[in-house]
């Protein structure tokens, strides 16, 4: 009952923090605003490409994470596509503005708290796999 339970949770877990991803990865292709841009600020060549990239990386992501299928790969993934969104999308520390400022401040810390917790998916997908009697995919 224990170990259903725990494969409950990993699922659901794994299905919610993937949502984020899933519903930007979407979002940015459907309509990527001023992203192509910003990307372009960072010195990224070919934004509106390096845009639909990232965005295409990120429902990949998204599906093998919320799936099972190579969590620790999707978390991978995820990372590298949340730390160059971040940085290109909401650098608070160039707002002038006060409320624009924390408006951006809060999305990035928000967005760190995601990689954190890609972090701690990855460590529990790997501690998972290596345990005697389990599974390689930590699905139920």
């Amino acid at each position: 009952m224990r170990q259903r339970a725990a494969v409950a949770c990993r699922w659901t877990s794994r299905s919610l923090l993937a949502s984020s991803f899933l519903v930007g990865g979407i979002s940015a292709l459907r309509n990527p605003g001023h992203l192509p841009q910003a990307v372009e600020r960072l010195g990224v060549p070919r934004g509106r490409m390096a845009t639909n990239a990232t965005a295409s990386a990120m429902l990949a992501g998204a599906v093998a994470l919320a799936t099972g299928a190579a969590p620790v790969a999707a978390t991978v993934v995820l990372g590298i596509c949340l730390t160059g969104a971040t940085a290109a999308v909401h650098p608070f520390w160039t707002e002038d503005d006060e409320g624009r400022r924390a408006a951006h401040r809060n999305a990035f810390l928000t967005n760190v708290s995601l990689l954190g917790a890609l972090g701690v998916t990855a460590v529990d997908a790997l501690q998972h796999r290596r345990r005697p009697g389990s599974s390689s995919r930590s699905s139920p």
